[in-house]
């Protein structure tokens, strides 16, 4: 599947299958909104765009459980 210059919103990104989700579409040319309840997905969103040179990543705190 191409990704490069897509967008990929991401839930539960800051840890775990999520994160490393995140990481592999940026590192295909893809680009990220990263959401999870915890704040630790600021530091992913940070360290992904510090890895890429660029802004590939966003992150908003939220909680989709209903």
């Amino acid at each position: 599947m191409q990704i490069q210059d897509k967008v990929a919103v991401i839930t539960g990104a800051a840890r775990g299958f999520g994160k490393r989700l995140a990481e592999e579409i940026v590192a295909r040319g893809g680009k990220v909104v990263l959401g999870d309840v915890l704040e630790e997905g600021y530091d992913v969103a940070t360290q992904l765009n510090q890895q890429a040179g660029g802004k590939v990543a966003v992150f908003q705190r939220c909680d989709v459980s209903s």
